[in-house]
């Protein structure tokens, strides 16, 4: 079984990147460091996705770096040899937990169901992401899971904005909130990194609220 470097007690938010220019990939992770958030996951949404993460593992910034969007062995391997530190995946893939375990690479796998759960507590997982937490259930869908698997981590992430994401991080079973309410698509397209720069901050400061 691998852990993962979360806490019940400091649950962070991270903020789920899709890069299109790799360009901005030094310019965004560093407005998101210096605005205080400690991890970030990139996903393999776009081609230049592993590219990606070799540029934000060279920063050698004091913010974790994943891979978000691994649907396969091939990206595991790819993605833990590019820097990434941790893993995400959209689904339950019996092959992609199985990868990570053999890298001994942490992996978030996505669960929507408390039979996929169920099935991922068979793989020796012990944090999954609930998604999309807000179009399945929201709150009630966690609240119930948690009852019954009392030992499981979760991360809900789909559809959550600031405003909501204040009530998943006080649920005593969630280890981190996975969004992107803080990187609005006309601002990474007009590479408007102060605007950025203020909603991560103030994402930022929600996280501390928690502490």
């Amino acid at each position: 079984m691998i852990r993962l470097p979360l806490q019940r007690t400091h649950a962070p938010v991270i903020p789920v990147i899709t890069v299109h220019d790799l360009n901005d990939v030094a310019p965004l992770i560093t407005t998101l460091a210096e605005a205080g958030l400690s991890t970030c996951e990139i996903t393999l949404r776009s081609e230049i996705g592993i590219e990606a993460i070799q540029i934000a593992a060279s920063l050698q910034l004091d913010i974790a770096i994943g891979a978000g969007t691994v649907t396969s062995p091939d990206q595991v391997l790819a993605a833990t040899e590019a820097g990434a530190t941790f893993l995400v995946s959209p689904g339950l893939s019996q092959e992609v937990v199985r990868s990570a375990q053999q890298l001994e690479v942490p992996l978030i796998p996505g669960i929507a169901t408390a039979s996929e759960l169920q099935a991922a507590v068979a793989l020796g997982v012990n944090t999954v992401k609930v998604f999309p937490i807000e179009h399945i259930g929201g709150l009630g869908l966690l609240n119930a899971f948690a009852s019954v698997w009392t030992t499981m981590n979760f991360v809900p992430t789909g559809g959550i904005t600031i405003e909501s994401a204040r009530n998943y991080l006080q649920h005593p079973a969630v280890v981190a909130v996975g969004g992107s309410w803080m990187l609005p698509s006309d601002a990474l397209k007009a590479k408007d990194w102060s605007r950025v720069s203020h909603l991560a901050s103030r994402t930022s400061q929600l996280v501390g609220e928690q502490q």
